[in-house]
């Protein structure tokens, strides 16, 4: 009969079959063999918002993990711009506000805040909710990802565990010249 996997090789398994490779399989992975090793540890830290506010709590939040070394540097930022709706649907102005702010504090040269909206136009989302607006008054590039064209992304090494991920050029229409690797 064709088709028939027993004509093409493969046979039934039994339990036993099953059990035995699915062990070794897990032992794989958990050993880090194959070069699957376990995510490293991250910091995390949980502050009420209290009497303090938002920008109070998020600041604080980011001390107790330890605030990044920006100086200098440019640094992308990726809210969570799923639609227009307000928080929790979507990140909250004022967070994105004293994100961007603390990082200037911190010294941070260019700022991006980009996004891939998941349920609709990301410019069109990100007008809505006012991000164009605060990235004039703040100095900050607000980028829709899916407004770039294809040469305009590179594939890159990413530091975790070696995979790769499409990151987006330092994009032309900004008059510069291709930067992907000084991030």
């Amino acid at each position: 009969m064709e088709g028939d996997p027993k004509e093409e090789g493969m046979r039934d398994w039994t339990r036993r079959d099953f059990v035995k490779t699915s062990a070794a399989s897990l032992a794989v992975v958990a050993t880090g063999r194959l070069g699957w090793a376990p995510p490293p540890k991250a910091r995390v830290s949980l502050v009420p918002v209290g009497s303090g506010g938002r920008e109070a709590a998020i600041r604080r939040a980011i001390e107790l993990v330890g605030a990044p070394r920006v100086n200098g540097q440019w640094v992308a930022l990726k809210p969570n711009f799923n639609s227009a709706d307000p928080y929790p649907g979507s990140t909250h102005g004022d967070t994105l506000r004293t994100l961007v702010q603390y990082l200037r504090e911190l010294g941070a040269g260019r700022v991006t805040v980009a996004d891939r909206s998941g349920m609709g136009d990301s410019a069109g989302v990100m007008e809505d909710k006012g991000v164009l607006l605060q990235a004039q008054a703040l100095d900050f590039d607000a980028l829709p990802l899916e407004d770039l064209a294809p040469d305009e992304w590179l594939s890159q090494d990413a530091p975790v565990r070696g995979a790769l991920h499409d990151v987006p050029q330092e994009h032309r229409r900004n008059g510069g010249e291709d930067r992907a690797g000084d991030r």
